[in-house]
């Protein structure tokens, strides 16, 4: 499947960003869990599971986010997406091509956090910062 993350509003996801997804999914076998924390309107989230399509391995992926805005970023509450409700709705819409692999978690991210054991994780990404499983 050919990588269209370039058309997706987001700030993750140069071609640095794409080599390392790249990297861990390679590194990865069948089995292993992904989880992406913060996904806003899924470029990244499709990044990866294009990268993951393209291995054809089975790997699972979780998107964590309320799809609300950041706390941390007022800009995100002014920004017409958050204000009409609708950031959800633009992620699914643009992970659509990739549905079969991106599973969305709409909770905060410390209540999603107790779905998973501890050391559960083959990787997780924070909010653009990489976190050791």
């Amino acid at each position: 499947m050919k990588h269209f993350y370039e058309k997706i509003e987001g700030w993750w996801g140069g071609p640095s960003d794409n080599q390392l997804y790249r990297e861990v999914v390679k590194y990865n076998e069948d089995g292993a869990h992904f989880v992406e924390v913060g996904s806003w309107a899924g470029r990244s989230a499709c990044q990866m599971a294009v990268n993951i399509i393209n291995s054809k391995k089975n790997i699972k992926f979780d998107c964590v986010d309320t799809w609300e805005g950041s706390e941390d970023g007022a800009e995100h509450k002014s920004m017409n997406v958050i204000k009409k409700g609708k950031l959800y709705d633009l992620f699914l819409k643009n992970t659509k091509r990739v549905k079969r692999v991106v599973n969305p978690i709409r909770k905060p991210s410390v209540e999603a956090s107790k779905l998973y054991e501890d050391q559960s994780l083959d990787f997780c990404i924070l909010d653009d910062f990489l976190l050791p499983c």
